[in-house]
């Protein structure tokens, strides 16, 4: 009985100042410091834990003030990084970013499955002059990232280490986690796919480089989501694993709206062929200038892509421009009698000038993949 009453008053006094000090910040209007709550609440976590140790009794009051405090400093810790991320997206331009040696060896901890803390601990052998790079490696690919997503990749290590120091609010943090990324690749789409950047920061128009920059960004945002999962799979009560489902339904956003950037890149060349191929004459000489020209805008679409994608991207947005090639071309056939033209000799001559001239040029460009599923019977069919 009196070790019970002994941890029956030390809570209480416990709960006292948790309340006290409480009061104090909302009256003072004082910012609450993360760093001395997130080890307060370490604290009283392990006096908790030990009071229902000896007691077999649940500490819920002082857990309950616990939550109480946390839950105001999460939300304050939510606030301020929403608010830092909208502001760098506002001024995005959506160019490339180098990437400091320090991020480098965050992904780097990450692609390991390290904990939060050694993500960002620098080893004692670094100074910090280490040059920056051009490309971030993770998981075996290079990718090109924006000054945002730099920030993107520090929040999620942010969140991730909160979830740890205050595992009491690991329900409300994953959500806020989830919240933040997905109104991060909600702010990248109004950005870039719906052009808000024209509006935002006097972008003159959204390019196939802007596009490509964003996919990337949003594949880092991908390849971030097992490590994110895995750190609150373990601090999730296994009652609560249910809500990782949150990230499943992210992951599937974010995907879709890759897939819509593809689509985009793809329908770019396709009013391209339209508008240029609808003049075509099946007459010489040969290349005709419309020939010339869609073969022109289709290697250009490809220097401006082959840097920024991931080989098997660039292979399936050019698979979806070569047939947007083939389907406004045989329309064009079609309109002139042209198809199944083996009778025609002489203008089985000019058409097939014209597609070896367009043929020939792209298969030289790299990652392409095989054309000839797409070309071999064009015309034919």
């Amino acid at each position: 009985d009196v070790l019970m009453t002994s941890c029956e008053l030390a809570q209480s006094q416990c709960i006292k100042i948790l309340t006290l000090r409480q009061q104090h910040d909302k009256a003072s209007n004082e910012r609450l410091d993360q760093n001395n709550h997130f080890k307060l609440s370490r604290q009283v976590e392990a006096f908790a834990h030990t009071c229902e140790r000896l007691t077999k009794r649940p500490a819920n009051q002082i857990r309950a003030s616990l939550v109480t405090q946390s839950r105001e400093l999460v939300r304050q810790f939510h606030s301020e990084r929403l608010t830092n991320m909208r502001l760098l997206l506002e001024n995005e331009r959506w160019t490339v970013a180098d990437v400091p040696a320090d991020f480098q060896r965050m992904v780097s901890n990450i692609v390991r499955n390290c904990s939060p803390s050694e993500v960002v601990a620098r080893p004692a052998a670094s100074n910090g002059s280490e040059p920056p790079k051009t490309t971030l490696l993770f998981n075996g690919k290079q990718y090109v990232v924006t000054s945002t997503l730099l920030l993107v990749i520090k929040i999620v290590v942010d969140y991730c280490q909160c979830v740890i120091d205050v595992p009491i609010m690991s329900k409300d943090i994953l959500t806020k986690t989830v919240e933040s990324l997905k109104q991060f690749n909600e702010n990248t789409c109004h950005l870039v796919l719906m052009a808000g950047a024209i509006r935002n920061i006097g972008l003159k128009t959204i390019t196939a480089k802007h596009l490509g920059v964003a996919s990337q960004t949003l594949s880092v945002v991908l390849e971030l989501l097992p490590w994110i999962r895995g750190i609150f799979l373990n601090q999730l009560p296994k009652n609560q694993h249910l809500l990782l489902d949150q990230l499943n339904n992210l992951e599937t956003d974010i995907q879709d709206h890759i897939n819509q950037i593809f689509s985009k890149l793809i329908n770019i060349m396709g009013d391209v062929y339209k508008s240029h191929l609808t003049t075509w004459q099946p007459k010489p000489p040969t290349p005709s200038s419309s020939i010339t020209t869609v073969t022109r805008q289709t290697i250009k679409l490809h220097e401006a892509l082959v840097t920024i994608l991931q080989p098997a991207e660039i292979q399936t947005v050019f698979k979806g421009v070569f047939c947007l090639f083939r389907k406004y071309f045989e329309e064009q056939l079609t309109k002139h009698g042209l198809m199944n033209i083996g009778s025609n000799p002489k203008k089985h001559g000019i058409v097939g000038a014209e597609l070896s001239y367009f043929i020939d040029s792209v298969n030289f460009l790299e990652f392409v993949g095989d054309t000839d599923d797409i070309f071999h019977d064009i015309g034919t069919r």
